[in-house]
């Protein structure tokens, strides 16, 4: 709704801080069968555009792009729109498709380019395609938030604790002697 989209409520934000931001909501339970079958047709057109799809959980799958563009006489970015408007189209969802060296670079720029709960209420952006232009994905990474690794809450408040809040920060982390300091530390 627009008023938990105010309070700051996003797409995957968790039951415990929605309701916290937007206390009065009324929070209706997932239709199952519902979602399972929105997920077997969209796992069906990605097939369509590559042969080599992996689901991950509903919702969320990975798919193997590398050269499927230079066949179809498309480049990769086009490619990647083309099958975002596809996949889009046929399932009228806010989809997220991303496309990178790879898969955790590809996972980052999907979950990262959700528009803020207030900029998506004012332009109507249901979608994203984010592609990271190969040789970028350094720089890219470099910038996201700690929250994109997959450790729990603990870890990424520990990570913040120690002054460390982006990928690029942790990239730099000293671990030569293959110690991580914050894997032994009590809070």
């Amino acid at each position: 709704s627009r008023e938990a989209a105010e309070a700051g409520v996003a797409i995957g934000t968790p039951l415990r801080r929605a309701l916290a931001l937007c206390p009065k909501a009324v929070f209706l339970p997932l239709q199952e069968s519902y979602a399972a079958a929105e997920s077997t047709r969209i796992l069906d057109l990605l097939h369509l555009y590559s042969p080599a799809v992996e689901p991950i959980a509903p919702g969320h799958a990975h798919f193997d792009l590398r050269g499927l563009a230079k066949l179809t006489g498309m480049d990769d970015e086009a490619y990647l729109r083309d099958l975002h408007a596809s996949v889009s189209f046929s399932s009228g969802l806010p989809i997220h498709l991303a496309a990178a060296e790879s898969v955790f670079a590809a996972h980052a720029a999907a979950v990262t380019s959700f528009p803020s709960p207030i900029e998506n209420q004012k332009s109507k952006i249901k979608n994203r395609a984010v592609l990271v232009p190969p040789g970028q994905t350094r720089s890219f990474l470099s910038i996201l938030p700690v929250e994109v690794l997959p450790l729990s809450p603990e870890m990424h408040q520990r990570l913040r604790l120690f002054g460390v809040e982006t990928l690029g920060q942790v990239a730099a982390l000293p671990f030569a002697n293959g110690a991580f300091p914050l894997a032994t530390c009590r809070i």
